[in-house]
């Protein structure tokens, strides 16, 4: 019999992670993005490419709050507002249903971003940095998110008001044809 530990592979000295340390977290799958989405996030002002760079990072975030809520170092004022947030994003009931694209995951985002930088705020910061570093994330990246998210909002609201607008001066216009002009009367 060979003794087990000459039958394991050997790491290389580049891929050991310091004791106690977690390896950072490999990065996100790209997004793919619909000719639709691709035209909007080229218009002038598009939050959107930050938007999705937002979006790329949800897997991570999601990450930090699991194990912010199993770490017994973390008060329980803290996993609270994680579980607030986790409820929000359970519930059938949203602010934007799920099912208007952008829109209705912006909410979802804001309240999981919120809520995270919440309980990260409360927790002692040691704590807070380890769990962020574990997944190559720092409290700069939750603020710009969250920043991000109420700019896309806003510019989004912008979008639909300008083609709101538009629609109803098309429809106008048309109307206008359709209804017949009164003879001049001399």
């Amino acid at each position: 019999m060979s003794d087990p530990d000459e039958q394991r592979p050997t790491a290389d000295a580049t891929d050991q992670t310091p004791p106690g340390v977690e390896p950072p977290a490999p990065e996100s799958p790209p997004l793919v993005l619909t000719a639709e989405a691709q035209e909007a996030a080229a218009r002038p002002g598009s939050p959107l490419p930050r938007f999705w760079e937002a979006i790329k990072r949800l897997p991570r975030y999601a990450r930090v709050a699991a194990a912010l809520v199993q770490d017994p170092d973390v008060p329980t004022r803290s996993k609270v507002a994680l579980g607030v947030g986790g409820l929000y994003l359970a519930s059938p009931v949203d602010l934007v249903p799920g099912v208007i694209p952008i829109a209705g995951q912006l909410d979802d985002l804001y309240v999981l971003l919120r809520a995270l930088r919440q309980a990260l705020h409360s927790a002692p910061a040691e704590v807070s940095a380890r769990h962020l570093h574990r997944v190559d994330l720092t409290m700069a990246h939750v603020e710009a998110d969250i920043k991000v998210i109420e700019e896309t909002t806003v510019w989004l609201i912008r979008q639909g008001i300008d083609r709101g607008g538009r629609v109803a001066s098309s429809g106008w216009r048309r109307l206008r044809g359709m209804v017949p002009r009164r003879p001049a009367v001399d």
